[in-house]
């Protein structure tokens, strides 16, 4: 493959992904900007909002401003961190449990009906590529050049 085609089928596949995130997020009344925030939190558990912002790739004012959004919607909320009293831990709260799982089931049941026709081997194929996408992305992230 040279290198323009190359440059051409990435850049293909980025708009392919930004109309992937779209298609998930259209008229779905979910919080767009933060549910990252909660989907994240839903993984790990109670977690510094700087720990939040390095996972999510985010600065901390933006994830402190998502934070602050959810935890007006009771979403999230803060707690002094037991290990060090000077700082807080940002937690789901139940309300924050329940639009998690809505939001997943919503995204199970649309991934289910999108692929409802595919061969099982399609699929697999699919998962095995994102997969390996994903492991390319992570160890760029831990091999920044």
């Amino acid at each position: 493959m040279t290198a323009a085609a190359s440059n051409a089928a990435a850049a293909e596949l980025v708009g392919a992904l930004f109309d992937v995130i779209y298609a998930l997020r259209r008229d779905h009344g979910e919080p767009s900007a933060t549910m990252p925030v909660l989907v994240r939190l839903s993984v790990t558990g109670p977690v510094r909002a700087a720990e939040l912002a390095d996972a999510l790739h985010l600065d901390q004012s933006t994830v402190s401003r998502h934070v602050c959004t959810l935890e007006g919607d009771g979403l999230v909320a803060r707690d002094t961190d037991p290990a060090d009293g000077r700082a807080q831990l940002v937690r789901l709260t139940p309300s924050g449990e329940a639009a998690v799982a809505v939001m997943v089931a919503d995204r199970v049941g649309r991934f289910e009906a999108a692929i409802s026709g595919w061969p099982e081997n399609d699929v697999e194929t699919l998962a095995r590529l994102l997969h390996s996408f994903i492991d390319g992305l992570t160890a760029q992230d831990r091999n920044p050049e």
